[in-house]
């Protein structure tokens, strides 16, 4: 055998051994995207059941939180009644109050002016039986001054 033999075994050798190489090389990268793969899968899976799971919990709050703020709207509403209802009810007694006190008063107007109208005619009275008395006194005066001066 030769060395031309003896070449063409040994390339004949380093073929195969890098066929069976390549082989191994071929099924290490099927193999490692397979797990890629699978991991990939797992992690998307998880990620989908996660945001399922985070979803279903904001739902939940959000479904409290809006109970909550309906139960507190319901008790302010109910406060903001109870206010209005006592407002209304104390401005209902000011207001009768305030009528009775209004109506009194119109009363005392009534009998002030009342005695005054009469105090006004009584004094109007006087004056008049005053100027009467006046004129008279002056008409008999005149009539007194009347007949001295001619006698």
């Amino acid at each position: 055998m030769g060395l031309l033999d003896s070449l063409k075994k040994m390339f004949g050798q380093a073929k195969v051994k890098a066929e069976e190489l390549a082989e191994d090389a071929n099924e290490f990268v099927e193999k490692t995207a397979k797990v890629a793969d699978e991991k990939f899968d797992k992690i998307s899976e998880d990620l989908k059941e996660s945001t399922k799971d985070f979803r279903e919990k904001a739902a939940d709050v959000l479904e409290d939180v809006t109970e909550k703020t309906k139960e507190v709207a319901g008790d302010v509403t109910e406060g903001l009644k109870k206010v209005g209802e006592d407002f209304m009810e104390e401005t209902k007694d000011f207001r009768e109050k305030a009528s009775d006190v209004i109506d009194k008063a119109s009363d005392k107007v009534s009998e002030v002016a009342s005695k005054v109208t009469d105090k006004v005619n009584e004094l109007t009275d006087k004056d008049e039986d005053i100027v009467n008395e006046a004129e008279s006194e002056i008409v008999d005066n005149t009539k007194t001054d009347d007949s001295s001066n001619k006698a």
